[in-house]
């Protein structure tokens, strides 16, 4: 994840074309926060998905996590 706020990017979940709202500082942010990611921008198995697959994922994540 390399791009600033404002540029476009396609969705790595369901391949839609979006406008980012927010940096890789914030997207590094939620994703250490949301699924324990150090850094995202440098691992290799994140990609940058769109606000609904964020949501689709994260309540998957909880889901499966509690069920552990």
């Amino acid at each position: 994840m390399t791009a600033p706020a404002g540029s476009e990017y396609t969705c790595g979940a369901c391949g839609g074309r979006f406008t980012r709202v927010s940096d890789d500082a914030k997207a590094n942010e939620e994703a250490a926060r949301d699924f324990g990611v150090a850094d995202a921008s440098t691992d290799p198995g994140m990609v940058i998905v769109c606000d609904d697959c964020y949501r689709a994922m994260k309540a998957w994540y909880e889901g499966d996590a509690r069920s552990e």
